[in-house]
């Protein structure tokens, strides 16, 4: 066992160290050296140990995710999704003749959104307010108007 007698007396945490590896090389016993220096830079207590679970975690996590993400990624390049396409719907069977909206002067369709087989809603701007025109295509008929009050 080694002993550091009055020496160490006022040294610190290093000075013991460095006091205990001379003390360990006079004797020429390398299993004391290397108990002395981790004794003396390592205190052993519950904070050290819950710290060096929490740096052991983290790592296992670390590695753990880079794993997760490496395999997403690779998934995803070899199992490529085709991108969805819009459905084409063809009208229904039918003479529809002539479909005119009866509206001002100077009016022009800014925007059309179908619903199904059943409602176009259009959306028509100049000539007065902005409106929306609800049309009816099963039965060819003007379904209902909203305007827009500015």
């Amino acid at each position: 066992m080694l002993r550091l007698g009055r020496q160490a007396d006022g040294l610190g945490v290093v000075g013991h160290a460095r006091l205990l590896t001379e003390n360990a090389r006079r004797e020429n016993d390398g299993g004391r050296i290397r108990k002395a220096i981790m004794n003396a830079q390592a205190p052993n207590g519950p904070g050290s140990k819950a710290l060096l679970a929490a740096v052991i975690g983290m790592g296992v996590l670390l590695a753990v995710g880079s794993l997760v993400l490496v395999g997403v990624l690779v998934h995803r390049i070899s199992h490529p999704h085709s991108v969805s396409s819009v459905r084409v719907v063809s009208p229904p069977d039918g003479a529809y003749g002539p479909l005119v909206l009866d509206e001002p002067a100077g009016t022009h369709i800014t925007a059309m959104a179908r619903q199904d087989d059943a409602m176009l809603a259009v959306s028509l701007s100049g000539g007065g307010p902005d409106r929306i025109v609800l049309w009816d295509l099963a039965h060819a008929r003007v379904a209902g108007r909203l305007t827009l009050a500015r």
